[in-house]
């Protein structure tokens, strides 16, 4: 389960953040999100964890959890946006042609 963090403080470490998780089984991945000019954190991560069972045991007990400073927010992350661009082009308009033809077929009262 793909996990986010908020509210972290600037100073926590990437490491710090891990050995958080660590406390309640193992974790694949583990990130900060950094600033791309400063290379300072964002105040908040993504951590992933295989077992749904132990990762749901971390947000209920990491999450309002004070570290540094900082009272946390960790909850379940959304999932990542699907690119909807070729949804959107498979629609089709309504073909001004067969309009035509079907008014064609109607008897004509005169």
């Amino acid at each position: 389960m793909k996990i986010i963090v908020l509210s972290l403080a600037r100073d926590l470490a990437e490491s710090d953040l891990l050995e958080m998780f660590t406390e309640y089984g193992d974790v694949e991945s583990c990130a900060l999100v950094l600033d791309k000019e400063t290379g300072k954190s964002k105040g908040f991560g993504f951590v992933e964890m295989p077992s749904d069972e132990e990762a749901r045991l971390a947000i209920r007990k990491l999450h309002s959890r004070e570290i540094n400073g900082s009272v946390l927010r960790v909850k379940e992350a959304a999932p990542a946006p699907t690119d909807t661009t070729e949804a959107d082009t498979a629609e089709v308009a309504t073909d001004e042609a067969d309009t035509d033809e079907a008014d064609t077929d109607d008897p004509v009262i005169v």
